[in-house]
Order: C-alpha cells, then structure tokens, then sequence
C-alpha cells in the first residue's frame, strides 16, 4: 500500500486507482463526489484539502455548491444537502452578512441624501430609500438608526 492510506476514503481512491489505471486526484476527485452524493460524508473532501492541499475538480466544487444551496436546484436529486449550524450546540442564527451589508450601504446613502439635502432631510432621505424594490420605511430606518448608534 501507499504511504498515502491512512483512511477510509485513501483505502478507497486507492482502489480506484488500482482498478482504472487513473492518477490519485482522479481518484480523490470520485471518492469526495461519491462520499458526498451517496451519504452527504464530507470527510475525504476536507481531509485531503487540508492534508495534503488538494484542489478539488471543477465537478467536486458545482456538487458542493448544489449541496450547500438552499432550495433543490441540483440537476439530479441529491439525498443529503449541507446545511449551516453552530458547533458546540450553541443556539442563534448565523450573522445574516447579506442584511448587514444592504444596512451599511442603506447607512451610506441616507447620509449621502442627508448631506446633500441638508438638515431635516432624515425623513425624506429614508422615505427616498425605502422607494427601492424590497426596502421598507422600517427597513431603511432600523438600518440607519442601528448603524448610527454603533
């Protein structure tokens, strides 16, 4: 055996190997695609991307990317998708990144209205945002508020 079988999934490619004639990251490549399809086991895909640096192929990384989609876009149907949840047991969501940047850039054109408005225009400038598809008047006040009070 080769000094690379340690677990699993290298026992595995290994065989792959062997059986097909293909180089090891071919092999990798199918075991991480078949791993995750077959039992959602995302073990060989971080265990070989951090042991020994290995760049996944193209199909490795639209599988991941179907996986961890929200809603079932895959072009086949995968029995597991990866999904996103605190270590240790803690509970909360996750800081939701798309909300905190639409606030900073709502933060960021308010105040540019308001310059450009002069003083008083606060109502006006939030009344101008909230104009945009999917802002709120509350939306763009909360975002605002938070944002100036930090």
């Amino acid at each position: 055996m080769e000094d690379h079988i340690q677990q699993p999934w290298d026992i595995d490619a290994d065989r792959r190997q062997k059986e097909n004639g293909e180089n090891l990251v071919t092999c990798r490549n199918q075991v991480i695609i078949h791993w995750l399809a077959i039992s959602g086991d995302a073990r060989p895909y971080v265990d070989w991307v951090l042991r020994y640096d290995h760049q996944p192929a193209r199909e490795v990384n639209r599988l991941l990317a179907f996986m961890l989609h929200l809603e079932p876009i895959s072009p086949v149907a995968l029995p597991f998708r990866l999904v996103r949840k605190k270590r240790g047991g803690g509970k909360g969501s996750p800081t939701n990144l798309a909300a905190k940047e639409r606030d900073r850039l709502l933060f960021e054109n308010i105040t540019k209205i308001m310059k450009e408005s002069g003083k008083g225009s606060y109502e006006s400038a939030i009344a101008k945002m909230a104009e945009l598809d999917g802002i709120t008047v509350g939306t763009a006040k909360a975002a605002y508020d938070q944002k100036k009070r930090s």
